[in-house]
């Protein structure tokens, strides 16, 4: 089972596939895989709720800043994550919100995950870092409600465009029945207006049914949820 979030190796995984008649031996590993989701909840429940682990880093960071990565989600009306985000907003020394990072821009900036960091025992201070949290998920909150809006106009938009093809779907059957019973009061092979009327009940079910499920799946929560996952510290 392996995962690539490299397109080009994926897509010659499957072109080979063809030629063998295989499963490919690669897999795309997007941002919402289920091993990803998997992970994230693994990972956040070594450390337990309402905690999360402080890091020491060698560089990337001055005296007195810190980062705190933010595990964002914003879940559509059927409860399926649709945006899931992992970053980091930056604290400078004045305890003030510096901006924002991406995953990869924090591993390029502190060598996390790819330097080795050294523990030296001594003791941090994570009463001061505990009050930088506020501000941070506060910012990390603004982010999400920006993203969300314009993921919300482009899903609406989408949305809008699976209706109407839903609409014009529902009036090409609507038409075929009339094909297939004729007028109401009248009688045809295919059957009575008793079972027109069934047929026509069905088809209205069916639609409704469609309309509720493009609805839930691509209109996501107002709100993200967020979760510190971790403290990246340069204090000695």
């Amino acid at each position: 089972f392996s995962l690539s979030a490299n397109a080009d190796s994926v897509k010659n995984a499957i072109k080979t596939a063809r030629d063998t008649e295989r499963w490919p031996t690669i897999q795309y590993l997007w941002p919402l895989h289920p091993v990803l989701q998997w992970l994230d909840y693994k990972l956040l429940s070594v450390i337990g709720r309402q905690k999360a682990p402080v890091i020491r880093v060698q560089r990337g960071l001055g005296a007195g800043e810190a980062l705190v990565l933010v595990s964002a989600l914003i879940p559509n009306r059927r409860g399926q994550p649709v945006l899931n985000e992992w970053f980091a907003v930056r604290i400078g020394s004045d305890g003030s919100v510096a901006g924002t990072a991406t995953m990869d821009e924090v591993i390029t900036l502190t060598g996390l995950g790819r330097d080795d960091i050294p523990n030296s025992g001594a003791a941090i201070n994570v009463g001061r870092l505990r009050t930088l949290l506020p501000a941070a998920l506060e910012h990390a909150r603004q982010r999400m409600t920006l993203k969300q809006k314009t993921f919300s106009h482009e899903m609406r938009t989408r949305a809008d465009i699976e209706l109407a093809k839903l609409a014009s779907l529902r009036t090409q059957h609507r038409a075929q029945l009339e094909i297939d019973f004729g007028p109401v009061g009248s009688s045809s092979a295919f059957g009575t207006a008793h079972r027109k009327e069934q047929r026509s009940r069905d088809l209205d079910a069916l639609f409704t049914r469609y309309q509720r499920w493009v609805g839930e799946t691509l209109e996501i929560e107002p709100r993200a949820h967020l979760a510190v996952a971790a403290v990246l510290t340069s204090e000695k």
